[in-house]
């Protein structure tokens, strides 16, 4: 058993579902249950209960799951902790993020100053196309959490980080409000809020499918995440956006049924790979293990 065998657990039991956590690893659903069998033949007991609508960890299973994460704290601290030692890292790191991830892409940035003291992260919003121009020109080093479904430029790479499904956020007062799920025929004849489409790959797929004439959704631009709260709060008009948390609780956030998530991820220039491996690994570690951090709500960390 190594020490991805000890992650992949974790994200099993994240999800209750040997497909969703497939899905999540980038394994096939045969690999995954071919490994867990293994891991349980090593351990000489079983994990998880294999019920007809996913799994559940066992008494011996959940004890074991719960004391991994110290294990795998202590294993990442010393991997981060090595690797500065032999590789250096540049002192300054500009990360690239998108408006609407503004109060998320700093949190797991503060994360990993812990890990890279040395190291100050500055933060500069972009748009797309300007994401992969500013990584050609040297105006940022990482985009991080950006849309990694479209083909990249040669001289970029990336590494995906998680599936990300799009939903509505719901504003107090609305008849939608606190709903888990809803489906796109719900929004019909009505106002919805969106990103221009020429801002994210993400914004103009949405673009498209909401201007379809068998919805009759009326769609109205934001350009800023406080412009459309402000607009969601006064006309009560839903937002478009990614399970991503609020930093309000006059919003909730529910999940569209029919739109398929979205692969978030890393994008770097791939001559700084070396460079850069400590932190692309810590991040990559931070986001398979610390879900809730940025996916708050159950029902949306178990689709994925």
């Amino acid at each position: 058993m190594n020490i991805q065998h000890l992650k992949m657990l974790k994200i099993l039991d994240r999800c209750q579902s040997i497909s969703k956590a497939a899905t999540c690893l980038y394994l096939s659903q045969s690999a995954l249950t071919r490994q867990l069998l293994m891991i349980e033949k090593e351990l000489g007991f079983s994990l998880f209960y294999r019920l007809h609508d996913g799994v559940k960890a066992t008494p011996s299973g959940r004890y074991f799951i719960d004391q991994l994460e110290d294990v795998l704290d202590r294993y990442d601290r010393a991997v981060a902790g090595a690797r500065q030692r032999s590789v250096t890292l540049p002192a300054q790191l500009r990360i690239g993020i998108y408006s609407y991830l503004i109060h998320v892409v700093p949190q797991v940035c503060m994360a990993a100053q812990r890990q890279f003291q040395g190291v100050s992260f500055d933060y500069v919003v972009c748009r797309l196309p300007e994401t992969n121009q500013a990584l050609t020109q040297n105006k940022i080093d990482i985009q991080l959490l950006a849309d990694c479904s479209e083909p990249l430029s040669s001289n970029l790479d990336c590494i995906p980080l998680f599936h990300c499904p799009n939903c509505c956020k719901i504003p107090q007062g609305h008849p939608f409000y606190g709903k888990e799920k809803l489906r796109l025929s719900d929004l019909s004849h009505k106002q919805v809020l969106t990103l221009p489409p020429d801002r994210t790959q993400n914004a103009a797929r949405l673009d498209q499918i909401l201007r379809s004439p068998e919805l009759d959704i009326e769609v109205i631009y934001f350009e800023t995440p406080e412009q459309a709260e402000a607009i969601s709060l006064a006309r009560k008009i839903p937002i478009m956006t990614l399970a991503l948390p609020s930093e309000k609780d006059c919003f909730s956030v529910t999940q569209l049924e029919e739109l398929s998530a979205i692969k978030l991820g890393m994008i770097f220039r791939q001559n700084d790979r070396e460079e850069l491996k400590p932190l692309l690994d810590y991040f990559q570690n931070y986001f398979m293990r610390h879900p809730n951090d940025f996916l708050p709500m159950r029902f949306l960390t178990a689709d994925l």
